[in-house]
């Protein structure tokens, strides 16, 4: 069948296009359709209507239909408009008869400054099935957004679908042998070469020069490709790119873990605007064919994921300290790096739980088949290297849910030293770790009558501010290589309702971290209970019914031992009485953290001697060392000498 150009006309020359519309008003729509004519080759002149052809099949016409804009409001002036009018578009479109062509080409007016032509093809219609079989077998088969077997495909300009897959689209016409199927896909080749002629070579001169300007973006952000941030070192799947007020945006998928399940997660990049040529790999983000050294980056990317997939589930890990000033940006937060080691927990499934500004996401299924016998957490190469560059968890210094970077995390080594020096008799230190190394291993060997109660394994620590309560609970959880979840009674409130929701979700996450916690200045919740303050009555309560359940190893720290109420009495499982420390534990104490100092001490054992005759507890000891420490490296000297110490007994006035 002969090619043919079908045109809305308005039965007048393109030359007198402007005098007619000045002269008179365009034609309503039914006169409008009565015009249409159909222009062959050698046929000039002889009028076709669309609904003469009525028999032939959807899209079978080899011929394409062009439609133009232009519909008066009033008599008197012409009213420009980017596009038809809706109303106006769907009754040509829908007009008997126009189904039958292969292709429709919209058109519209060019207000484009300097443009050289009156008319743009502003979108594509495809009827033909032969061209929609060709394009979704040969050239959009896997490409994102575009369905090539819907009743109604459309192509909006700039065809961006085409530019991407251009090579191939060029493949599929020149290789196709039946003759009617290429009669028809030529009809579309030449609209979108003609339309994109000049992206395409100015495209081509900017690649041969590793440039790109702001404006042809998307020629090189190709839905399905992979896509490099060179900022963090990661890789994520392009999904969609489109312009915004003032930037590029992309939408890019990544794998996530929700504390259940791998899937793909979403996140939004954008560029912002910039003049003139700018070097593709000095964008923040770019196609990873255009890395330079794209093994070095795959290496990286996939050991990250592979230890993306070794934290899911429940890890107690130490964030390393990281001079970087990176901040990326997190629901409504925000994760920065650590200025010191800290101690964190991994656990994404209890962070989504209880965090206030992230939802547990709903993260789109990884590519599997139905059959696919491998398990969750046997992630491809390619999903390796998709793997999120951060892990969510708990941080036990600042007592925030928060996300960590993978890169600054370590793993924790354990300081059994902290037990060993503790100034306590033996027979308590060994009773004491006796216990808790049992129930630490218990699973089922003791339960009260009632099922799930007395479980737990309580200490009461007693004594005056510095006496090593604290440093206990501390040696316990090195000892037993668990974390330490300290919180302290002023940090869960005095507000009874707020009170037991905090304490529970510290109950519950200790347990489930096998964490030792301690409670510390616990004694608005120990003391006993009198008529005169129901508020501290059901505060104490509230305590005592929630510990009856608890499974876990708690420790309590008190100054008033002799205040607790009865019943609390009854729940202790060891209390260990902290006396003020004498001079034989006050030298033992100093000797400790001289021995920990990581300057040469130079202190004699007189002058040790002399130093526990103050009185001091076990914090303010610490604190003189520290501070001596600072004086010392000010002074420029690697030694620690007793020099250093008197100084800072004599500002703090503790030398007496």
């Amino acid at each position: 069948m002969a090619d043919a150009t079908v045109m809305l006309d308005y039965g007048h020359s393109e030359d007198t296009h402007l005098d007619y519309l000045e002269e008179k008003c365009p034609p309503t729509l039914p006169e409008l359709l009565e015009i249409m004519t159909i222009q062959r080759p050698g046929e000039s002149g002889q009028d076709t209507d669309p609904g003469d052809d009525i028999a032939v099949a959807r899209g079978m016409k080899a011929e394409q239909l062009n439609l133009y804009e232009g519909h008066p409001k009033c008599s008197c002036c012409i009213n420009w408009v980017e596009e038809f009018p809706d109303d106006i578009q769907e009754k040509i479109e829908a007009a008997k008869g126009t189904e039958q062509f292969a292709i429709l080409l919209r058109n519209r007016k060019c207000h484009k400054k300097g443009a050289t032509r009156a008319l743009e093809l502003d979108s594509i219609l495809v009827n033909s099935p032969l061209i929609k079989k060709i394009l979704d077998e040969k050239v959009f088969r896997d490409y994102r957004g575009v369905t090539a077997t819907l009743e109604k495909l459309e192509f909006s300009s700039p065809f961006a679908p085409f530019l991407h897959r251009w090579a191939a689209f060029q493949d599929a016409y020149y290789q196709e042998e039946n003759e009617e199927a290429k009669s028809h896909l030529k009809l579309l080749y030449d609209a979108i070469s003609k339309d994109i002629k000049d992206v395409l070579d100015s495209l081509k001169d900017m690649l041969s020069k590793d440039v790109i300007t702001y404006d042809l973006l998307w020629t090189i952000f190709k839905p399905g490709d992979i896509i490099h941030v060179p900022k963090h070192e990661s890789l994520y799947l392009l999904k969609s790119a489109s312009y915004g007020q003032g930037s590029f945006n992309l939408q890019l998928e990544y794998v996530s873990w929700n504390g259940e399940s791998f899937g793909y997660d979403e996140r939004t990049l954008q560029i912002d605007s910039m003049e003139g040529t700018v070097p593709i790999q000095d964008l923040p983000m770019f196609p990873f064919q255009f890395a330079n050294d794209p093994d070095s980056i795959k290496t990286t990317c996939k050991l990250r994921g592979q230890r993306f997939v070794e934290l899911r589930g429940v890890h107690a890990k130490v964030l390393k300290r990281s001079g970087a000033s990176e901040v990326e940006a997190l629901g409504t937060k925000s994760i920065k790096p650590p200025r010191s080691r800290e101690r964190v927990m991994i656990d994404a499934q209890t962070y989504y739980e209880h965090c206030v500004f992230e939802y547990k996401p709903s993260l789109r299924p990884l590519d599997r088949d139905s059959d696919d016998p491998r398990p969750v957490w046997d992630l491809t190469d390619d999903e390796l290297l998709l793997c999120s560059r951060i892990v969510r968890g708990f941080s036990f210094k600042s007592k925030q849910w928060m996300a960590f970077a993978i890169d600054w995390i370590e793993d924790i080594t354990w300081n059994d030293g902290i037990f060993e020096n503790l100034v306590l008799p033996y027979d308590q230190k060994d009773l004491l770790l006796g216990f808790v190394q049992c129930h630490h291993g218990m699973e089922e060997d003791f339960d009260d009558f009632v099922e799930g109660k007395g479980r737990s394994l309580i200490f009461l620590l007693s004594g005056a501010p510095g006496v090593g309560k604290t440093l206990t609970a501390e040696g316990v959880a090195e000892k037993l290589h668990s974390p330490l979840y300290s919180i302290s009674a002023g940090e869960l409130g005095v507000d009874v309702d707020t009170v037991e929701r905090k304490l529970q979700v510290a109950l519950d996450v200790a347990k489930r971290w096998e964490a030792v916690l301690l409670l510390d200045e616990a004694d608005i919740f120990l003391e006993q209970r009198t008529i005169h303050d129901l508020q501290r009555n059901r505060l104490v309560s509230v305590f005592l019914r929630q510990l009856e359940y608890y499974e876990g190893c708690l420790f309590l720290t008190t100054n008033r031992y002799q205040e607790i109420d009865r019943a609390f009495q009854s729940r202790i499982d060891m209390h260990l009485e902290y006396p003020d420390l004498d001079e034989s534990s006050r030298l033992a104490i100093w000797k400790n953290f001289f021995a920990i100092s990581k300057r040469k001490v130079e202190i004699s054992e007189t002058e040790l001697q002399d130093l526990s005759k103050a009185r001091m507890n076990g914090r303010q000891i610490k604190s003189v060392v520290k501070q001596a420490q600072l004086l010392a490296a000010r002074s420029k000297s690697d030694t620690l000498y007793m020099e250093h110490v008197q100084r800072i007994l004599r500002i703090t006035k503790l030398d007496t």
